[in-house]
């Protein structure tokens, strides 16, 4: 939520943040806006419901508690039970066609919730009254936006804050990849009422999953 900025005028943001639901929004956000902070949505397919109740209660034991993940059709991916939030990239994968996720994943926990709960620290440390943060979120049907504004407001009490929509972003996979478009995401992108004023250093560099943890 907005507090001071004028109507009419830009948002100045210090921090960009995926709230997903997918991969390619935090990577055209980094790509866009030129920046290589990591965020804990950043690699996840995070439907609304999940992303509602985890900002609400963002705790790694949860997310990663053994009993509460398990393996989607044909091993595709990791899916947790509560929440439906898919860590996509978060465990080994068998280097055979289709490469599904190894059925001994659950092996592997330690790595991925360490590092998110790093991000989520992060994250949380971020209200303070010298932060203005964007929140955002690719919309592929119509979500219940205003449920999300409550939860958002519990925890950035401190910093300027504002969540925007951007619409579904539609491309080819065949040709782009999970990346989708960059032209098509450049125009969704350069219509949000923001500037960037980065307070992290870091610049985007073409990388893959969870290659930034800081």
């Amino acid at each position: 939520m907005n507090r001071k900025t004028l109507a009419g005028e830009p948002f100045v943001a210090t921090r960009i943040i995926s709230l997903g639901g997918r991969c390619a929004v935090a990577h055209n956000l980094r790509r866009f806006f030129d920046f290589g902070e990591a965020f804990p949505f950043d690699w996840w397919i995070t439907p609304f419901d999940g992303l509602i109740k985890f900002l609400a209660h963002p705790d790694p034991d949860w997310l990663y508690d053994p009993a509460k993940l398990d393996l989607t059709a044909n091993n595709g991916s990791v899916r947790h039970t509560d929440l439906g939030i898919r860590l996509h990239h978060e465990f080994p994968r068998d280097r055979i066609e289709g490469q599904p996720i190894n059925p001994n994943f659950r092996d592997a926990i330690a790595m991925p919730k360490a590092r998110t709960t790093r991000l989520i620290k992060k994250l949380l440390a971020l209200d303070t009254d010298v932060e203005s943060l964007v929140f955002v979120r690719e919309r592929e049907r119509p979500e219940p936006i205003e449920k999300l504004m409550p939860v958002l407001a519990a925890l950035y009490q401190k910093a300027e804050w504002r969540s925007l929509a951007v619409p579904h972003v539609a491309s080819d996979d065949s040709v782009h990849g999970w990346e989708g478009d960059p032209a098509l995401w450049d125009k969704a992108l350069a219509d949000l009422p923001i500037q960037f004023a980065r307070r992290d250093p870091k610049r985007y560099t073409v990388s893959q999953p969870h290659a930034e943890v800081h």
